[in-house]
């Protein structure tokens, strides 16, 4: 079971999570993995699909392959969407990451971009690398703020932060919007967030979700209830 503050996630299909939790909003974030989903049929109110994020750049900073169909099919339908990019940290600059991003029109309709942090390949890295990686995150954060007006999305997991330092995520609460992922919960059934409290917006909380309209497993989300996170065209 997953859980959120006082209520618990029985189900990994998301109209019935909808139906179960009406006061939450919950979402998807897909890539070329999940194919070309039919987007009128998520789209319905019955799906329980309050937002998308859609990858719009590999880590190569190539366009996903379904990036282009699922900007114009979104945007057709007036639904809140924006495009993420998973970095690799040590094959470019921050600003050429946001600059690709831009490029791609992932600010969508919400008008943010989102950053996917992955800390996979330098796990074995020293302690001054994940230093200079922290520093890669500050700058890539300020400079999508400044491309787009909005604090970015910032994914990243419990290990991400906790690598990147409780001084660096204390700055990133003021240059981002944070979308945890976390599939294993503590007792208390909130997200462990290594010292930030309640301080995140979107947290990630399975990969094997349903969703109408979209052929086999993918990853669901849902908004901290307590969070001013603007969404400007809701399902």
């Amino acid at each position: 079971m997953l859980g959120l503050g006082g209520g618990v996630f029985k189900s990994l299909d998301l109209a019935d999570l909808a139906a179960q939790h009406p006061r939450l909003l919950f979402g998807v974030d897909v890539s070329t993995y999940q194919g070309a989903p039919a987007w009128l049929e998520t789209a319905s109110g019955e799906a329980g699909v309050g937002f998308v994020i859609a990858r719009a750049l590999k880590g190569s900073l190539k366009r996903d392959k379904q990036w282009s169909r699922n900007q114009a099919e979104l945007g057709a339908l007036s639904r809140a969407y924006c495009g993420y990019c998973p970095v690799r940290l040590a094959h470019y600059k921050p600003e050429e990451a946001v600059d690709k991003l831009v490029e791609a029109g992932a600010a969508g309709n919400w008008g943010r971009l989102a950053i996917d942090l992955e800390y996979k390949r330098v796990h074995e890295a020293d302690e001054q690398d994940f230093g200079l990686d922290a520093k890669w995150t500050l700058e890539a954060c300020q400079i999508a703020r400044k491309a787009t007006g909005k604090r970015p999305l910032l994914y990243l997991s419990h290990r991400s932060a906790k690598l990147i330092g409780a001084d660096t995520m204390a700055e990133l609460r003021d240059l981002a919007r944070l979308w945890w992922v976390a599939y294993q919960l503590p007792k208390d059934l909130q997200p462990r967030t290594w010292g930030v409290g309640d301080h995140w917006d979107i947290w990630q909380f399975t990969c094997v979700g349903h969703v109408r309209g979209i052929e086999g497993c993918v990853d669901l989300n849902v908004i901290n209830p307590t969070s001013d996170l603007d969404l400007p065209l809701p399902f």
